[in-house]
């Protein structure tokens, strides 16, 4: 699935109503996280599979869903991007209903992390914080 022409995985815990939506359209991925209900309480850019561009996307509602531009997007860490729908699972901490968060892992590696409310998520791939993600660091608690 080097470019696959869309990706669509959804996540529930056996807890509850929550739910983990990942898009990828062969060009970048996104992990939305979604209430009871079903609506969107927080999202986050996981990776671009294109090259990342010189110059921010986000000004343009033509470009959505946008690629995070080069200065947002880290280069010092090298983790494989999905093959296969398999390679994605979702983490969730927290009690149904109560204060949760979910990570977004591919493979072993946790790319991600969406709390309700709190959006833009986090992002491992994230240099620094924008309007697409914020930067994951090691030490992030919720």
């Amino acid at each position: 699935m080097n470019e696959p022409d869309g990706l669509v995985l959804l996540f529930k815990p056996e807890s509850g109503g929550e739910s983990v939506l990942i898009e990828d359209n062969g060009r970048v991925a996104y992990a939305y996280l979604m209430d009871g209900t079903g609506t969107i309480c927080a999202q986050v850019w996981l990776y671009n599979r294109c090259v990342a561009p010189d110059e921010p996307e986000w000004t343009s509602l033509e470009a959505l869903p946008f690629a995070n531009a080069r200065g947002y997007v880290r280069t010092d860490i090298d983790i494989p991007l999905p093959t296969a729908s398999d390679d994605f699972s979702v983490r969730w901490h927290g009690a149904s209903g109560g204060t949760y968060h979910a990570d977004i892992l591919i493979g072993d590696n946790i790319v991600a992390r969406l709390a309700p409310g709190v959006t833009p998520g986090w992002s491992v791939l994230a240099a620094q914080d924008g309007p697409l993600a914020r930067a994951l660091v090691a030490n992030l608690s919720l």
